[in-house]
């Protein structure tokens, strides 16, 4: 997504006119108990990637579903591990 990247919200920060501006990822480990468990939020419509997921004709909403099927690490168990990400940003005001 765009601006989600340390340089980019610290140059939006600055831009907006706030000094010492500080940026941090916050990663938080995310896992899903199997594919189905990772999956169902997708078909809820809600925020971005989800959003754009329903709005796929079936066919390819399908084809999604397989894709990332096969490229997400699933461990032995079925389990998936993944890392989910938040940005921290804070500046000072002079006014």
């Amino acid at each position: 997504m765009a601006g989600c990247n340390h340089a980019d919200l610290e140059a939006l920060f600055a831009g907006a006119g706030l000094e010492e501006v500080e940026t941090r990822a916050i990663d938080v480990p995310t896992v899903f108990a199997d594919f189905d468990d990772y999956w169902s939020p997708f078909e809820g419509g809600q925020g971005p990637a989800p959003g754009y997921c329903v709005s796929l004709p079936p066919d390819r909403r399908a084809a999604l579903r397989e894709r990332l099927r096969e490229t997400l690490p699933v461990a032995s168990d079925g389990s998936i591990s993944l890392v989910a990400r938040a940005w921290a940003v804070r500046g000072t005001s002079r006014n």
